[in-house]
Parts: C-alpha cells; structure tokens; sequence
C-alpha cells in the first residue's frame, strides 16, 4: 500500500442527475489520505511542518499524495496530465471507517 494514499475516486465516471454517466472533458479525481499520513502533515510531524506559522502542509500534502497515485497508476509521475488541486480539507473530527456504513442506508450495486 501507499502511505500517503487510502483511496481514489474518478468522479468523473459517477452517474449524473439525468440518468447519463460520466462528463466529458478533463477528468476529476478525488484522492484521500491514509490516516496517519493526515495527522503527520497536518500536526507537523510530515515534511509539510504543520499548519502553523509557515506550516507547508497545503503544499506537500498533495504533492506526496499526488506521487503515490502515479505510482499506484505504474506512471513514473503525473507531470504530463497537468494536475491541479481544486480543493484540500482536513477534518479534524473525522472517523476512520474501513467498510460502509450499511445500516445508515448506504447502497452498493457493482452492476
């Protein structure tokens, strides 16, 4: 696994509203950190030192997680598809969960 990297979503792949799937034009991806990489770059104990004063956090966190997608695709780097970063959160009050909540009406249909 990747250290940086828990999971990846093409949300340009999802269903729309009108029944259709996927958009057309660049693709969007949305990439979550594992854990302890989150807590790391965010409390300053990663490269990014943290979110005080200075702190590059917002910097070197996609950009480590941006190399562990590439190496996650078996791409050398993702220089070539341009990628930019629309948005970066952490949400200091997130729980960690490894499957779906099922009870909560949370559905999975693979077809």
């Amino acid at each position: 696994g990747e250290h940086a990297l828990s999971f990846a979503c093409n949300n340009s792949k999802k269903p729309r509203a009108n029944g259709a799937w996927g958009t057309a034009g660049a693709q969007h991806w949305t990439l979550m950190s594992t854990a302890a990489f989150a807590e790391a770059e965010f409390s300053g104990g990663g490269k990014g030192k943290g979110k005080g004063k200075g702190g590059g956090y917002r910097q070197t966190a996609p950009e480590e997680m941006l190399r562990a997608f590439a190496r996650v695709l078996g791409l050398p780097d993702l220089t070539a598809q341009r990628p930019r970063v629309n948005r970066i959160n952490h949400w200091e009050d997130a729980l960690p969960r490894t499957t779906p909540p099922g009870h909560r009406g949370c559905l999975f249909d693979a077809e």
